[in-house]
């Protein structure tokens, strides 16, 4: 699955070869809304040129060059801006091995789910890395949907409700206790999982999946920051690409008590997305991390 198939996350539905990328790709570069630039060994110069489509996203190509040639671009990426931050435990930054890609792994704070995306501001760290006592404050993270459909809730008891709400708690203060070193609580936490995974098995002889889990944020397919997920959608937004004219779908969904942000063309989506209903779908998950604005980083 090539990432240019996510340009129609952000309204760029029929843009699928590379005449259409290099048009792009030219046009962000030759009308930027914003460019950064940074110096590497001090000879390499480290370019990225932003150019908004739409409000909280757009293109971005990432290049490098030295002083006085031609720019050669590395990396050109859909970019969706995260509106809220996601409380983490601890951020793991890595290269990967495409050269100019970096990937951030962090532990959601109130789930302990473990997700890795593709970091968006690449400069910003880098300067970070020249910082001594760099604070990262969070991340902001979101999904770019390529296909993905509406499902209905599964149905609870206002008594099944409140049980579910007294076990959340307990799970997240077993974590808790997990993290501080905890070893009795990790056993519960281990013990529980298998226990879910048993009584689930055993309900999917007789009833369908989706009516049996609620949500779920896991890898797909093995492909590096690409996950599918489901969960109940608690915010929508409309938003249009202005060169394109197409709607994009902004999602904030629960998986599972972790709350993500999803981006998606209408294009790519089955259903009309409504608070309370659930969506399913895979998505590219990428991310900024955000510094303390104490150390001057931006």
């Amino acid at each position: 699955m090539s990432l240019y198939s996510y340009l129609s996350a952000i309204g760029f539905h029929d843009y699928k070869g590379t005449k259409e990328w290099n048009h792009l790709i030219t046009q962000v570069i030759e009308y930027p809304t914003e460019k950064y630039i940074a110096k590497q060994d001090g000879k390499i110069i480290i370019m990225e040129y932003y150019k908004a489509y739409g409000e909280r996203f757009g293109l971005l190509v990432r290049g490098v060059a030295e002083e006085g040639e031609q720019l050669l671009v590395k990396t050109f990426d859909p970019i969706v801006e995260a509106k809220y931050n996601t409380d983490v435990i601890e951020v793991e930054v890595e290269e990967a091995e495409e050269e100019d890609i970096y990937y951030a792994t962090c532990e959601e704070e109130k789930t302990g789910t473990e997700v890795t995306f593709q970091l968006q501001n690449v400069i910003d760290y880098l300067d970070t890395t020249k910082i001594d006592q760099t604070t990262i404050e969070g991340v902001k993270i979101v999904g770019l949907g390529i296909e993905g459909k509406i499902i209905f809730p599964v149905e609870k008891t206002e008594t099944e409700k409140k049980i579910e709400q007294e076990e959340e708690t307990w799970y997240q203060e077993l974590i808790q206790r997990a993290r501080e070193g905890d070893e009795e609580a990790q056993e519960l936490i281990d013990i529980e999982e298998e226990e879910i995974s048993k009584i689930i098995a055993e309900r999917l002889q007789y009833e369908d999946f989706l009516t049996i889990v609620e949500g779920y944020f896991m890898p797909f397919a093995d492909i590096e920051t690409t996950y599918s997920v489901l969960g109940i959608i608690l915010e929508v937004e409309e938003m249009k690409n202005k060169e394109t004219g197409e709607i994009i779908y902004w999602l904030y969904i629960n998986c599972m008590n972790m709350k993500f942000e999803v981006c998606i063309n209408k294009k790519d989506l089955t259903g009309i997305p409504l608070v309370g209903m659930r969506f399913m779908g895979v998505c590219w998950v990428q991310g900024k991390i955000t510094f303390s604005e104490e150390d001057n980083v931006f």
